[in-house]
């Protein structure tokens, strides 16, 4: 039996068993828990508070930035956005952090662009079919 591994715990039939179980009795006394953890956090538990408040306002991943944003409108204006926040980056006004993440969002427009482009010009081919198949088509009088 040399190379055979044991199924770790929750993979061993006695390991599923305690899952279902222990899911089992959350489910039961999920509101005494709830309650006893209100309890506890106006009682003064900061532990208990925290865990409350992490899931009624959980905690910022990052942070909040003020940034001059530039106006993306049309295809065209990509590459004016692109330079404008390499700008700001060389400029330290913003990390190379944010710099990504605002060239993430320029490049989700950019793809919107493309795909509207797409759209306008498989319209157009299929009003060419259209109008094709009108005038090959004979005329019923």
């Amino acid at each position: 039996m040399a190379g055979k591994k044991k199924p770790g715990p929750a993979k061993s039939p006695i390991g599923r068993r305690v899952r279902t179980m222990l899911d089992a009795r959350c489910i039961e006394e999920a509101e005494g828990i709830i309650d006893a953890v209100i309890s506890a956090a106006k009682c003064g538990d900061i532990s208990a508070a925290q865990t409350l408040l992490n899931r009624i306002y959980p905690p910022r991943r990052g942070c909040l930035i003020t940034f001059e944003q530039f106006p993306v409108n049309d295809a065209k204006d990509i590459r004016l956005a692109y330079d404008h926040y390499e700008r700001l980056a060389a400029d330290g006004k913003i990390s190379t952090d944010e710099l990504g993440q605002l060239t993430a969002l320029v490049e989700r427009k950019a793809k919107a662009f493309e795909l509207i482009e797409q759209e306008r010009r498989i319209q157009e081919l299929e009003d060419q079919i259209s109008e094709l198949k009108a005038g090959l088509m004979p005329r019923v009088a």
